[in-house]
Formats: structure tokens, sequence, C-alpha cells
């Protein structure tokens, strides 16, 4: 029997055909009294036809890729617009004569462009099989909307791929949106928002799946599945390019957040398969990188965070990225900082299944403050001024299955990096754990007199009220500097030591490591012509 050869990542995202089509522009059409989707559509470009029955919708798209305009009905009420009701359903599918991928972008445009849309109904998307008519989950559904997206809590969405967004994007002059894996989304309003509330539904399920949120501030309280990966981005523009299921985030112009400096908020939960292997990357990216002002993400008393939990080993496959302040290349982060404002990232009683990448240009919170935390894969928790990991209180618990590393080193002058048990918390650390704020400076050169003055910074590994630290394998503690460059005049730049500590400060607290421990807070100066000196921390 014939069937329909699945697409890769790759071709599902960049709309790659599976036939070659002609072109298929098509002509405005009008939808039929009492559809699903609360508008009257207009298809700008592919192929595109409207059917279903009373307050059920189906939307077949014959092309590769699509772009319908909307013109929602209610157009002199406040508030949100309910688009997709409670009550209604709507299925986009492919043709199934021509067994085609697709992608169909819907560009809601409301006469008051302030207004949100609102999908409280049922979504899906869907491949039809030529034989045999069966319908499986596949093809990727977009909506934009100036004003705002909302997924209501009684919304159910199950696609191949779902992209909500505030940011218009960017069409050639064929209607196409994705080019080469890439998708521009261009400047959003200031302010507006995509929300997933508490009791929404999205689902993923085939092979190589997304979900991607854009706009200035993402709030996801729902529930996301999804077999691939998943990217909440905080920007009023942004490009962002798939590759394998590997994302790079650019971000064109920040955001200032939802009016109170927060930009990616997430206590829902969001999780999927673990990848099959080498080739099949599986993602949790969230990205927010300030413009005028400072602002943060916040995960918070959510479910698990990451893949599932057998697969969460393999490092390269599976993997959860949080970054404020900069851009992303997969799980590397943009050198240069987006913006001279700083960011924060709050980790707050979430578990994390995968492998965890975190870094802000400003402070990093890692808190357990209720009941245990559990990281089942590596753990790199980054900040440029603050690298924190607490376990506070007498039920908290940090537990760490393959090794921590907390750090706040930075250029010219370290930051402070904590892994403290207090308050009768413990943080458990099966494997080695790197606790370090170094200065580690670029170089220099070109840059006048008088020599530049590189400062460690301030390190602290400590159990207190209680608490307790348990290493089994290496402690790695250093608040060094390492003045390794020079300027103009070929003088050698100058080093001073930070301080390192590790204390247990009171009975009933206790600490222990298995393997060694290594305290350091050395000064390295330069050895160029004129060397520069090196002055010894504080090492505790």
């Amino acid at each position: 029997m014939r069937t329909r050869n699945p697409l890769s990542t790759a071709q599902r995202f960049a709309g790659v055909s599976v036939l070659a089509l002609g072109a298929a522009f098509a002509l405005p059409q009008t939808a039929s009294a009492q559809n699903a989707l609360q508008g009257t559509p207009t298809v700008q470009s592919g192929s595109v036809t409207f059917g279903g029955g009373s307050f059920s919708d189906v939307i077949t798209v014959a092309s590769n890729q699509a772009v319908i305009n909307w013109a929602p009905f209610d157009t002199t009420g406040t508030g949100l617009i309910d688009f997709l009701p409670q009550i209604t359903d709507v299925t986009f599918k492919n043709d199934a004569t021509l067994a085609n991928d697709f992608t169909v972008l819907n560009r809601v445009l409301p006469t008051d462009p302030t207004r949100a849309i609102a999908l409280n109904g049922t979504l899906v998307s869907r491949f039809e099989d030529m034989l045999s008519g069966a319908l499986t989950p596949g093809g990727g559904v977009w909506f934009y909307s100036p004003g705002g997206v909302v997924v209501g809590s009684t919304a159910t969405i199950d696609v191949g791929g779902l992209t909500l967004t505030t940011s218009d994007p960017f069409r050639d002059t064929g209607g196409n949106f994705i080019m080469s894996g890439q998708v521009i989304f261009q400047p959003a309003a200031s302010g507006t928002g995509v929300i997933i509330q508490p009791g929404a539904a999205i689902t993923a399920t085939p092979e190589g799946s997304y979900v991607v949120l854009v706009a200035p501030y993402v709030r996801q309280n729902g529930s996301v599945n999804v077999n691939g990966s998943a990217a909440y981005v905080a920007a009023e523009a942004a490009t962002i390019t798939l590759n394998q299921g590997l994302f790079d985030i650019a971000i064109n112009t920040g955001s200032d957040g939802d009016g109170g400096n927060v930009a990616v908020t997430h206590s829902g939960s969001t999780t999927g398969p673990a990848s099959t292997g080498a080739g099949d990357n599986h993602r949790i990216y969230m990205v927010a990188v300030p413009k005028n002002t400072a602002v943060s993400m916040l995960i918070q008393a959510s479910a698990p965070l990451g893949f599932d939990i057998a697969g969460a080993a393999d490092v390269d496959g599976n993997a959860v990225v949080l970054s404020a302040g900069q851009g992303v290349q997969d799980r590397n982060f943009d050198p240069t900082p987006g913006s001279n404002q700083i960011s924060t990232v709050n980790l707050i009683n979430t578990s994390v299944t995968s492998a965890l990448h975190i870094k802000s240009t400003g402070s990093t919170s890692v808190l357990a403050n209720t009941g245990p935390m559990n990281f089942a894969s590596t753990a790199l928790i980054q900040g440029s001024n603050q690298a924190l990991v607490e376990a506070i209180g007498i039920n908290a618990s940090l537990n760490f299955d393959a090794g921590v590393t907390v750090s706040a080193d930075s250029a010219v002058i370290g930051g402070e990096a904590r892994l403290v048990g207090g308050a009768g918390g413990a943080v458990n650390v099966a494997g080695n754990a790197f606790v370090t704020a170094n200065a580690i400076g670029p170089f220099l050169f070109g840059v006048p007199s008088p020599p530049v003055t590189f400062q460690g910074g301030t390190t602290l590994v400590q159990a207190n009220g209680g608490g307790s630290i348990n290493i089994t394998g290496n402690l790695v503690n250093t608040a060094d500097a390492f003045a390794t460059t020079f300027n103009a005049a070929g003088d050698g730049n100058n080093a001073i030591g930070g301080n390192a500590r590790f204390f247990v400060n009171d009975v009933g607290s206790f600490a222990h490591v298995e393997g060694n421990v290594t305290t350091s807070a050395s000064g390295f100066g330069n050895a160029s012509p004129i060397g520069g000196s090196g002055v010894n921390g504080n090492g505790t």
C-alpha cells in the first residue's frame, strides 16, 4: 500500500514540498454561516478551501504554505475577541490528492488592533492519507494578531506545529513566510502578549513537532506536550532559524515585558517524549532580552520542565535552555548581550528532567523552599552578576543527579556565586560541583594606560541553620582573577583574587564531600614586558 512519507523536522518547519506544486494563489473566499472561527477569511497566498458544518470548520490547505487574513465579526466590542468559542472546533488538513505537507498563517486583524483574540474551542491539524483517508496529526497552524493571543482554559489544540505571535511574520513576494527554515518576526506593539491560561492543553505529537510563542511578553500557564522543540521568546522582533530541531534565536528588538518588567512566565508544564537518538533533537527554549528597562524570567511552581526522564541522560538529544539578556544558538549563548539593561532568571520549586543551561546578564536564582527540586541531567547555572543556588527550609532540597556548575564568572570583575543549604534545606550533588566567580579578561590590546585591574568575585558554599551540603565527587570553589591581557603600552595588567568561602556555620549543619576540595582566590598578573601584579584574595 502506498502511504505518505513523513517529513523531517527541518522540512516540516521549512515547508519543503513532497510534490512539485504549481503556483497556487487563490481568490478571496468567504466563510459559511455558523462557522467556528468568528471572522471572514480572505486567502492572501497559497491554495485554501473552506468547508464544515454547524460551528465546525474544515479548512483544506493544498499548498505547502498559505496565508489567510481574517476580519473578525466582532468589530464594536471591547476586551477579548472570542475568535474560536468554546463550543466550536476547527480542523486544518492537507489535500489528500496531493499528500502535501502544509503550514498556514492565520493573520487575524481586528478593527481595533489593540484587542487580543481568544482561542477557547478545539483546534486540530491533520494529514489525510491519499488511499485510506485516515487522518493523523500533522501540519503547522500559526496565528498572528497584533493586540495579543490568548489560549483559554477550555481550549484543546492538537497539531503538528503551532506558532502564536503578536509579531507579523515577514512574507516574500510569493507569500512565503518560512524561507530555508528561517522566520523573521517583524516588530510588534510594545506590551502585547501571548498567554496560555491554566487548563489549556496544547499537544504536538508527530516526531519533529514544534510550539513557538513570540511576543513582547509570554505567559505559559497551561499544558504543552511536544515531540520536538518548544520556544517561548519575549521580544518585539526576532529571527528564528530551525535546523534538525535546533533553534537559533536572534533578538532584533528586545522587550520591556508585561508592564511589570516580567517578560516570560512559566507556571504550567512543558514536556514531551525523550529524544530517540542522534539527530532527533528535543529542546525547550525560553529567551528574553530587555529593550529599555531590565526584565525578568520567572519559572515557578510548575510541573517538571523537560522531556521524559528516561532519556534525560542524553545531553545532546534533550535540553532546556533559559537565556535572559541574549539570544541563543541551540545551547550556546550569544557572546554579546542584546541590551545594556540587565536581565534575571528565577527558577523556583520546579524540577528539570533534561540537561539544563541557564544564563542571565544579571542575576540567576535557583531556589527550593517548599520541597524537592530534582535535576535529572547536567546543570549549568550562570549569571554575570550573581548565580545563586539555594535550598532554604526544612523540606526543601536541591538534588543534582549529574553534577552542577554554579558560575558568576565575568570579564574583568567576577560576580557572586553561592551553593547553600540553609534552615534545614539540603543540597545533594551526585558527581562534581563547581562554584566559581572568576574574573577572566578579554583581550584589551589598544586600551590606553593605566593597566586594568582584574578582580575575582565572591563564592560561598555553605551549610547553616541545620542545612546540609552532600557532594559525592569533587568540589571546586574558586574566585580567581586572570589578567591575561595587555594594553597598548605593553604593560602587564594586574589581578586581585576575590573571596572563596566554604562554611559550616553551626551545630546541626553539616557538609560532606567524598572527593577533593579545591578552594582558591588567587590573582594572576599578566606576564607581558612590564609584568602586572598578582595579589591573592581570601580563601576560607
